[in-house]
């Protein structure tokens, strides 16, 4: 799967757990709050990916998680997420 493809699901993934939740921009975001079970995909893009697909989403996420923990040196809110998969970050 293409990188551009990869943030773009992340960034769909983040807002759906976000959603899912209850959560609001500026609350921790943690990949703990991703549960398959609960979280309905099946009317996202998501739905149509493949597991390794999804697998390499969660990676590239754990990936800006710790990206953002080295920089801020604090956990990451959903807003950081968002911004970091923003379809106008592609071309920072």
């Amino acid at each position: 799967m293409l990188i551009s493809d990869q943030r773009y699901f992340a960034y769909t993934l983040v807002g759906i757990m976000k959603e899912h939740h209850h959560k609001e921009l500026n609350d921790q975001f943690t990949l703990d709050d991703f549960n398959i079970i609960e979280i309905s995909l099946m009317y996202s893009s998501l739905g149509k990916i493949s597991v390794n697909s999804l697998q390499e989403i969660l990676h590239l996420m754990q990936e800006v998680v710790r990206d953002i923990w080295q920089t801020k040196h604090q956990i990451p809110t959903y807003l950081d997420m968002r911004e970091a998969f923003a379809p106008d970050a592609y071309y920072r």
